[in-house]
């Protein structure tokens, strides 16, 4: 998805593809998303950590967080083993505070509401980009390239 996302970024883009960035927090993720990019020439996207990316800002960012479960499994009482299982690191506020602060101007957050919202933090932040119109499902967002 974050493949997709970049892609009318960078058409509707009025600079070079170096003011994007995708960030994830995995190792793993940033490596599958370099290969995607590169597949369709976009290699000169910065695609790092969130924890590397500290110290750095961008124009656009698009954030990865990786993490998903079916909602079948989404729990409305979940303990500390559960959260850290599924949610894990990417829970946590200063991973979050960096991921969500390396944008001037455009920020793209892709990830599993559902999941996310069980997170104390990333559930104020999803109330608030709610209240500013600025949350939608994935089936409402149309990608062309």
């Amino acid at each position: 998805i974050a493949v997709c996302i970049t892609c009318p970024v960078i058409a509707n883009l009025t600079g070079s593809v170096e003011s994007i960035v995708v960030l994830s927090p995995y190792n793993a993720q940033v490596a599958e998303i370099k290969e995607e990019l590169k597949k369709i020439k976009l290699e000169k996207v910065t695609v790092t950590t969130i924890s590397k990316s500290q110290g750095s800002e961008w124009r656009y960012v698009i954030v990865s967080t990786v993490i998903s479960v079916p909602s079948t499994e989404l729990e409305i009482e979940h303990d500390g083993a559960w959260m850290s299982k599924h949610v894990g690191f990417v829970g946590d506020p200063h991973q979050i505070n960096v991921a969500i602060t390396r944008a001037k101007e455009g920020l793209c957050i892709i990830g599993n509401q559902g999941l996310l919202r069980l997170s104390k933090t990333w559930c104020q932040l999803l109330k608030h980009y709610t209240r500013h119109n600025a949350v939608t499902d994935a089936e409402k967002i149309s990608v062309l390239h």
